[in-house]
């Protein structure tokens, strides 16, 4: 969305999954005591980064499909953010393992920047196909499997983030030594 704010009731939507999903977790005992985080924040939080990770995604999108050569900065700080909002997510939702891990898709052929920007169109797919889950439309439903393919696309967005962040660190120092 151009104006980075989530469709109307995807805020509803978001604080219900929120609460079911801290019920479930004090239910389960899945976390200790001292870990539990007031659900008020973590509704917050969930919201927040699931607006700012689209946000950040869409300039970071922008920016590489633009001509020119890729700021490699811009790069690094959008995967930093994308990869820190999506580890909070995860750890927020506390979705269940996914069945199976996905194989990472195989580095694509080309120059570096290439490669780079092949990288962060993945990361795009990615992240449009977790803020379309099911898990974030339906109020009162829980859906085991739309829950660890939330998980995964938050896994593969997570590890992806990091190995963009890593990779356009490294071009970027590559740059400033032959300039």
């Amino acid at each position: 969305r151009q104006s980075g704010t989530p469709p109307r009731g995807v805020d509803r939507v978001l604080a219900e999954r929120a609460r079911v999903i801290n019920n479930r977790r004090i239910e389960e005992g899945l976390r200790r005591p001292a870990e539990r985080a007031e659900p008020q924040l973590a509704v917050v939080q969930i919201k927040e980064d699931y607006v700012r990770i689209q946000v950040v995604n869409s300039d970071l999108a922008r920016a590489a499909s633009q001509g020119g050569a890729l700021d490699l900065k811009l790069v690094a700080k959008s995967a930093a953010e994308i990869r820190k909002r999506a580890e909070r997510l995860k750890h927020n939702l506390a979705l269940p393992e996914p069945e199976q891990s996905a194989e990472r898709p195989a580095a694509e052929a080309g120059d570096e920047e290439a490669r780079l920007r092949a990288s962060v169109s993945t990361l795009g797919r990615l992240i449009a196909g977790f803020v379309r889950n099911p898990i974030f439309r339906e109020v009162g439903v829980f859906d085991a499997r739309s829950a660890a393919t939330a998980r995964r696309d938050l896994e593969e967005i997570i590890g992806l983030s990091g190995r963009l962040k890593k990779e356009s660190e490294r071009l970027n120092k590559a740059v400033q030594k032959s300039h």
